[in-house]
């Protein structure tokens, strides 16, 4: 009887996670702008429109080379943007959607701040120093700004601090956040907007919060002045830059319904937990699956004979509503290349805005099916001996690295494979218990495997 192998070829490989309703990383050309560069409103560029400007001033709010990053959050891509601090020439208002569905009551919206200096800024948050805030509509006309956060001048113009208004309207003032920032600092900004039922709506600010990702932490500021003006919906974030307005770069902006998916740690936006492939009839069929996706188009399936030169061959858009999901989705694709024993494929997987990012590359043999195994390790977790199992369609010579957490290479070991099931026993009891890395590289093609070892503790 033929014994049948079962071809999962598991990549644990992150392409950009989180949740937020919109990740704004600035992706855009440096030296271009945001919000377009018309007098007065109704102008677009770069995702973001005018909704308010000087009607005979055309001055910009431009994207910047580089990205401000800030420890425990997740990697910034993309470059920045500076609002100059000028209103004689850059008296202009601009928005984006913040993609936030359905109807909820709370919403948060974070950023980094990066103020350069101590142009323009008044000495009180009612110098009209307010700089990002939610609105209730989007587009060209933008109504109702809550949760409005400004900036003023303290220590006689050495330092600064932020402040948080709910909203405008009767009773509307600031709420100083009691810490004395830095010039030419980064800082992480979260805001929080409750509508808070028939009472006054309340806005809660934080200035580098003490937790990151999971439950809201303790130590916000709130403020809710104001009773009048309540707002309905989370439509728009809008960056303004006005008379008392700080010179400052902004970065990173995300908005979303939940604490973590306004501050994620460490992650990216899709998160890509497994990628194969096999060869069925005359056709080669592709897998995938994703455990988060957060502004995703989709993916374009790159084709390549020889691991090296990749073409485009498909497009699968994304499941996720609104190109965001935090729930597993599955992605198949079949391609019928027309010459060839070997293909190598990977996925070119693509974000709203246009950018990409590549994963690893997986290789489908013609000769190997979808009942026919390729690379294994077993049993994983493991905690004496690990079995390299391999199925080549001809004779192969690999390398082996074992290399740990830290990047260690605990074990460096060659391996031939001949045509059809090779198993290769390993004794891992030297190993300390952990995960590692079981990294096989072809020796012929240079294609590579990764796969995630446990170990565990010896009885």
């Amino acid at each position: 009887m033929k014994k049948n192998y079962s071809l999962f070829l598991f990549f644990f490989f992150l392409f950009s996670v989180s949740n937020a309703q919109l990740y704004e990383d600035f992706n855009y050309t440096a030296g271009d702008n945001v919000g377009g560069n018309c007098a007065g409103s109704s102008c677009n560029n770069n995702n973001w429109t005018t909704h308010s400007n000087g009607s005979s001033t055309t001055g910009t709010i431009n994207v910047v080379s580089g990205s401000l990053s800030y420890s425990g959050l997740a990697s910034s891509s993309g470059n920045r943007i500076n609002i100059p601090g000028n209103n004689t020439t850059t008296p202009r208002d601009i928005n984006r959607p913040t993609q936030i569905t359905g109807s909820p009551t709370v919403a948060y919206f974070s950023f980094l701040l990066n103020v350069i200096d101590n142009t323009q800024l008044g000495t009180s948050h009612g110098d009209n120093g307010y700089f990002i805030h939610f609105g209730n509509t989007s587009g060209s006309s933008v109504t109702i700004l809550f949760g409005r956060v400004s900036a003023r001048s303290v220590n006689s113009g050495s330092n600064y601090r932020l402040g948080i208004q709910n909203t405008s309207g009767t009773g509307a003032n600031y709420t100083d956040v009691p810490v004395d920032l830095n010039f030419n600092e980064t800082y992480l900004v979260v805001v929080k907007y409750d509508f808070n039922g028939s009472s006054n709506d309340i806005a809660t600010i934080w200035v580098n919060p003490t937790s990151l990702g999971g439950s809201e932490p303790a130590g916000g500021i709130s403020n809710q002045s104001s009773s009048s003006t309540s707002p309905t919906t989370f439509a728009s974030i809008c960056i303004r830059n006005s008379s008392a307005t700080p010179n400052a770069f902004i970065d990173e902006i995300r908005t979303g319904t939940t604490w973590a998916s306004v501050t994620p740690t460490g992650t990216l936006p899709v998160k890509l937990i497994h990628f194969s492939g096999f060869r069925k009839e005359n056709q080669n069929v592709l897998r995938w699956t994703t455990s988060h996706e957060q502004q995703n188009d989709g993916f374009y399936i790159m084709r390549s004979d020889d691991g090296i030169h990749f073409a485009a061959v498909g497009f699968v858009k994304s499941k996720a509503a609104g190109g965001n999901s935090d729930s597993p989705l599955y992605y198949e694709f079949t391609d019928q290349p027309l010459s060839g024993n070997r293909h190598y494929y990977r996925l070119a997987q693509q974000d709203l805005n246009g950018s990409q990012k590549l994963s690893s590359i997986i290789v489908i043999y013609k000769n190997i099916t979808e009942k026919d195994g390729w690379i294994e390790v077993y049993p994983n977790p493991s905690h004496s001996t690990a079995n390299i199992k391999i199925i080549s369609s001809k004779k192969e010579n690999w390398q082996l690295n074992i290399i740990d957490a830290a990047g260690r290479i605990y074990l460096q070991k060659n391996l031939i494979s001949n045509e059809g099931v090779n198993v290769f026993p390993l004794s891992i009891e030297h190993l300390p218990p952990g995960t590692y890395q079981f990294s096989l590289k072809q020796m012929q093609n240079g294609f590579k495997k990764t796969i995630m070892v446990l170990k565990k503790i010896n009885f």
